[in-house]
């Protein structure tokens, strides 16, 4: 008997049919290239059974960790449980009439891990592949904050025959087609994607890191870890890591192109959540939201995004991104209002690595999608850089009288250069000229803007005095609300490796706190 399906997506939360979800995505890739597609999400993952609903697939299993690392959705950045998963039903990251337990949750700890162990348990020889931000994040050897120590990677951890690294249409659809075709997935090169091997390719294609043995030895030689990561993907190579006896083997990212973005988002999405549950808080955040691009120039030392989706923006057209306003026309709940048309930095829009013309072509889009006779409202969501809108300040303006609800959030992140630095980010200085050119527009408003801002309290370089003045200096600017967070070691960051190493990528000490109630103090500061 033929299996009902090539692939089967297995998630650790609720599948949304919706282009800002990778499962979403994923699923309507593969489908487009004519495979069959199953779904398997939010399993009692406890019971191998489970895993057996749908039957074995003709191709392999997939496992799509979602958006977020699951030790850094299921933790705070202090080791407390959280007891909320914005991802789930209702927000409940406990199965229903269960004991609040890590064994209770609906997504498990490390879930790539555990969901790929109990797939061998259900199916002894069953290819499975891998994606998501915890797979790119822990494919190399990398810091787990939350058992404070160095892991080697996730291939051989989770015993997965393919890991796609980054956005994964592309790769998935190649994998699945490679798959189908009887080739090898050890010996076949797709862009973006990576395997477990037991001898050194040839070639000198491949950027080659520090040794698993060598980092467990020296963490600091994360910092070199990351700056050759780095270096490979601007050169376009691929990457080598030796963890004991066998060899990690990433190849070159793969190419995206505003072509090929059209492609995926011009397809017909539900925007509902499979089985016909209530949906997730994400989703709901989410449900008539649009990615206008991916990628960011930022490289802020704390943040993924440039790791998975590329430091080069890539933007969709126009055409596209109003085809798609007309898509959700037609969901039985629109109202007419557009939640968010943005990616990583909103005003990022347009500014592809090929053009040169930086002119703001953000203000284009927002006004062509608020014209459209089927959009009553569009709201800007998405993250602002406040260095960018000082370029920009005819954007901004417009920004807080058609698409600003009560608050404009920006993340100047922290008040003190030396910390800055270590971040990544823009001196301070930027931001006090970012806050006088926001209170001259908003003098004009005759609807006020209030101010947020972002900010991380015990990021590497950090000391307590540096956080003493904070909440008072960004209240003389005219920030109306602080939202603070302590900084969360990632894994596979520049952040987190300067944690681990407690110096600078040239070995000069820096300051470093690791104190649960130290960094719960410097938070609860800037409240008080």
């Amino acid at each position: 008997m033929k299996n009902q399906f090539d692939i089967i997506l297995v998630l650790p939360y609720p599948f949304s049919d919706h282009p800002s979800f990778p499962e979403g995505l994923l699923a309507s890739a593969l489908r487009a290239d004519g495979f069959r597609v199953g779904v398997l999400d939010a399993l009692h993952w406890q019971d191998p059974h489970e895993f057996t609903l749908l039957g074995r697939p003709e191709l392999f299993f997939a496992i799509v960790s979602g958006p977020v690392d699951s030790v850094i959705m299921n933790y705070t950045p202090t080791l407390k449980r959280r007891r909320e998963d914005l991802y789930q039903t209702d927000g409940n990251a406990f199965f229903p009439d269960s004991p609040r337990t890590a064994a209770s949750r609906v997504r498990p700890d490390r879930c790539v891990i555990t969901l790929a162990n109990q797939i061998r348990k259900a199916w002894k020889d069953v290819l499975i592949i891998a994606g998501g931000m915890e797979t790119s994040q822990r494919l190399f050897a990398h810091y787990d904050f939350l058992r404070q120590r160095i892991r080697r990677s996730i291939l051989l951890d989770a015993r997965l025959d393919l890991a796609v690294v980054g956005m994964g249409e592309i790769q998935i659809c190649a994998a699945a087609q490679a798959i189908a075709d009887k080739k090898n997935l050890r010996e076949f090169k797709i862009p973006g994607t990576a395997v477990v091997r037991s001898n050194r390719p040839d070639g000198s294609d491949y950027e080659l890191l520090p040794a698993l043995e060598e980092i467990e030895s020296d963490p600091s030689l994360l910092l070199s870890a990351y700056k050759k990561q780095t270096r490979a993907d601007a050169l376009g190579r691929g990457v080598l890591q030796r963890n004991n006896d066998r060899w990690i083997v990433c190849q070159p990212r793969a190419i995206y192109t505003p072509k090929i973005l059209d492609g995926i988002y011009n397809r017909e999405y539900k925007r509902s959540q499979h089985k016909n549950r209530s949906i997730s808080p994400a989703l709901a955040m989410n449900l008539f939201s649009i990615t206008s691009h991916r990628g960011c120039m930022g490289r802020c030392a704390f943040c993924a995004v440039c790791r998975q989706q590329g430091g080069n923006v890539i933007s969709r057209s126009p055409e596209s991104i109003i085809r798609e306003v007309e898509h959700m026309s037609r969901h039985p709940r629109w109202r007419g209002v557009i939640s968010d048309v943005g990616g990583a930095t909103a005003e990022m829009y347009g500014m592809d690595a090929h053009v040169r013309d930086f002119r703001p072509p953000y203000l284009g889009l927002l006004r062509m999608v608020r014209r459209h006779p089927l959009v009553r409202k569009v709201f800007v969501a998405s993250g602002v850089r406040h260095d960018l809108m000082l370029k920009f300040p005819e954007l901004l303006e417009e920004i807080m009288l058609h698409h600003s609800g009560r608050f404009l959030r920006v993340a100047p992140e922290h008040i003190h250069d030396d910390v800055l630095k270590y971040m990544g980010k823009p001196r301070f200085s930027l931001f006090r000229e970012f806050c006088s050119l926001f209170g001259d527009i908003n003098r004009r408003l005759k609807r006020r803007v209030e101010l947020a801002a972002y900010v991380i309290v015990g990021h590497p370089g950090e000391e307590a005095k540096h956080v003493k003045d904070m909440a008072p200096m960004l209240r003389n600017l005219g920030v109306d609300q602080i939202d603070a967070q302590i900084f969360t070691p990632a894994p596979g960051l520049l952040s987190t490796a300067l944690l681990v190493s407690g110096t600078d990528d040239q070995g000069t000490a820096i300051p470093v706190c690791r104190d649960p109630r130290e960094l719960d103090r410097r938070k609860n500061s800037l409240y008080t």
